[in-house]
């Protein structure tokens, strides 16, 4: 695994790069690949890269070029099939002098071109550069697992795995996106193609760039979730499950390949206890496994039902125990997110991933599973709405006015049930993805920018009642959540807090061919009554714990509410009631005050706004205001607020 940069002055053939840019970007993102490094310029265009060797260890420097060097390629990510690949083109005459998949991507263009990327499975973003074409082939895997960003301004294209590399260049200015602020409140991240930078874009998943010298880029689709399927099924149940089992197994088997130790992030739920299963069956040593804990608070805390899935299969077991002190290393996550990302869950992933580095190089986890198979609880309600608004209206009614008077339930939730329930279509699906709802967002944004364009999940095309929801919507929610909340919420957090630690992790559950398979899983298959990944509990049953498999949906989550009443009140209102906050007027003074009393007064419901918010200004004193440049937050590992439980 690794980190690319590049340039490309496609508009002015006889600018040249200047080798001391690109080498600077490539300090920057150090952590990506601390083992190696490597440059190609040449006239307008210059790679630069960043190594964490894997495969081929010794042998696998990059920039990496054809036999005559008249291709050359940086490379970020593992193609597992490369063996099956290198065999088909040596038979078709090309000579391989490594070891590695990065020298298939570049005998695989040379061969098919663009049509290459039919033919990987993996996970990637990668630059060529065919110098006979004078042309630039940049591209991201098929579900957007490695990021990629670039700034186009008119006669230049630079790139990176991480946009902060962008910020380098003396000819792009800082500037916030604030056509993205209203999407970021509502949703916790910026939807792409764009960023929170302004003129930065991220590559989508499943695309990818071409740009020849003389040329404006273009942007091309190659690939797409598929719409899922809501129809009744038409295989047994049972075939279905057996084949999802298969194919699951089939994907943890190819991402085992690496010549460095590997081992899996366990959370307890059956998702990641899967691919622990899977991999037990598959390999010759105990599998190395880690887990994070909060101290024991049973809402939040899966350290007890990791540690059966570890027993049961016999695995290495790491335990981390978080504290509120954690927070000490919020600016550093905000710099190695590069965008604001308000995922409370990055947090100990970062802490998660830096203590696994101590013992593996490589984890395989579990992220995708909900998106693909329905276990977000979300889901459930959906389903249920759909219900009831298929009753009469009068009784739709007498309902909603006992819901509003009913004790018991937190007002913020139930004003937000009601909201749902009178919502229908692409308006409710969008709701339900929110943190806050449109008329707090319109009231929490100042006024003078409160009218500015946004950048909204609008841009997805959820698929219309007649491909794809069927009766229930339930479809076009996994599809949604596929496109957006995915690739731009969890997919950054997990490559970025992970590759901030040197650790490179695979996902079993997002290779395209299983993605492919799990979308045409009947939606009636995937969320069964009220339990979500039915299919998948029942491909696995046999061989998980019965504890394990037949255990409801634990949302990943850090006790953010309890720490915000307790050890990080002063930090908390320090931080929002800073007159720099006040003062970017990003945010009406008024409104914030109200979200901060109703907090203090009981109302959780408020605890991600709030966090928002404050990844928010801690982003913009990183990025904007300059906190984070000189030496960049080099990392305090003596400041990791965690403690290893023996096991």
């Amino acid at each position: 695994m690794c980190g690319i940069v590049g340039t490309l002055n496609y508009g002015q053939s006889d600018a040249p790069v200047s080798p001391e840019l690109i080498a600077r970007m490539c300090s920057l993102i150090l952590h990506r690949g601390p083992d190696d490094s490597g440059m190609y310029v040449d006239g307008p265009v210059g790679l630069g890269m960043r190594r964490l060797s894997i495969i081929d260890v010794a042998g696998g420097h990059q920039p990496l070029c054809n036999e005559d060097e008249s291709i050359w390629l940086v490379y970020n990510g593992e193609i597992y099939n490369f063996k099956e690949l290198q065999a088909e083109l040596q038979s078709r005459g090309h000579q391989f002098r490594t070891r590695t998949d990065t020298e298939a991507v570049v005998h695989a263009y040379e061969e098919w071109g663009t049509a290459c990327l039919g033919r990987f499975q993996g996970i990637f973003a990668f630059a060529l550069w065919d110098a006979r074409q004078r042309r630039l082939f940049i591209a991201r895997d098929h579900l957007g697992v490695k990021p990629l960003y670039y700034w186009d301004n008119g006669t230049k294209l630079v790139w990176g795995s991480e946009a902060k590399t962008i910020l380098l260049d003396p000819e792009y200015e800082r500037l916030p996106n604030l056509a993205a602020l209203g999407s970021f409140l509502r949703y916790r991240f910026v939807p792409g193609p764009d960023t929170f930078f302004q003129g930065i874009c991220k590559l989508p998943p499943g695309h990818y760039l071409f740009c020849e010298v003389g040329s404006a880029p273009k942007v091309v689709q190659y690939w797409d979730v598929p719409c899922p399927v809501s129809a009744e099924a038409e295989r047994p149940e049972r075939a279905y499950a057996e084949e999802l089992k298969e194919r699951l197994q089939s994907s943890v088997r190819m991402q085992l390949v690496s010549e460095v130790p590997l081992g899996a992030f366990l959370s307890g739920g059956v998702d990641s206890a899967s691919v622990v299963c899977l991999m037990s069956r598959l390999m010759n040593r105990p599998v190395q496994t880690f887990s994070v804990g909060f101290g024991g608070d049973p809402a939040v805390d899966e350290l007890r039902y990791a540690r059966q899935v570890a027993e049961h299969f016999g695995t290495d077991h790491h335990e981390l125990v978080v504290q509120p002190a954690s927070f000490d290393l919020l600016t550093e996550i905000i710099w190695h997110l590069d965008e604001p990302v308000a995922d409370f869950a990055a947090i100990p992933t970062y802490l998660l991933a830096r203590f696994a580095k101590q013992h593996v190089t490589v984890v395989l986890t579990g992220e995708g599973a909900d998106e693909l198979l329905a276990g977000y609880r979300k889901y459930y309600w959906g389903r249920q709405i759909d219900r009831f608004q298929r009753w009469p209206t009068a009784l739709q009614r007498m309902a909603l006015a006992t819901l509003e008077i009913l004790p018991g339930i937190p007002n913020r939730r139930k004003q937000k049930l009601i909201r749902w329930a009178r919502m229908t279509g692409r308006e409710r699906i969008l709701e339900m993805m929110a943190d806050i709802s449109q008329d707090e967002m319109a009231t929490l944004v100042a006024p003078e920018i409160a009218g500015t364009p946004g950048v909204e999940l609008e841009a997805f095309a959820i698929p219309s009642d007649g491909e794809a929801d069927g009766s229930d919507g339930l479809a076009a929610m996994l599809y949604l959540d596929a496109k957006s909340s995915l690739a731009d919420d969890l997919l950054v957090k997990v490559d970025k807090m992970t590759m901030a630690a040197s650790l490179e992790a695979r996902v079993p559950y997002l290779d395209y061919h299983l993605v492919e398979f799990a979308m045409r899983i009947p939606a009636s298959l995937k969320l069964k009554g009220s339990t979500g990944k039915y299919i998948l509990r029942r491909a696995m049953a046999d061989l998980l714990p019965p504890s394990i498999a037949s255990r409801k949906k634990h949302v990943f989550q850090v006790p953010i509410g309890q720490w915000f009443r307790g050890d990080l009140r002063k930090y908390l209102t320090d931080v929002l009631g800073d007159r720099r906050t006040r003062e970017r007027g990003y945010i009406n003074s008024v409104a914030l005050h109200q979200m901060l009393n109703a907090f203090w007064n009981g109302q959780t419901a408020f605890s991600q706004p709030l966090f928002t918010l404050l990844v928010l200004e801690l982003w913009n004193r990183v990025f904007l205001d300059g906190e984070g440049d000189g030496a960049l937050l080099t990392q305090h590992p003596e400041r990791s607020s965690w403690t290893e439980m023996p096991v």
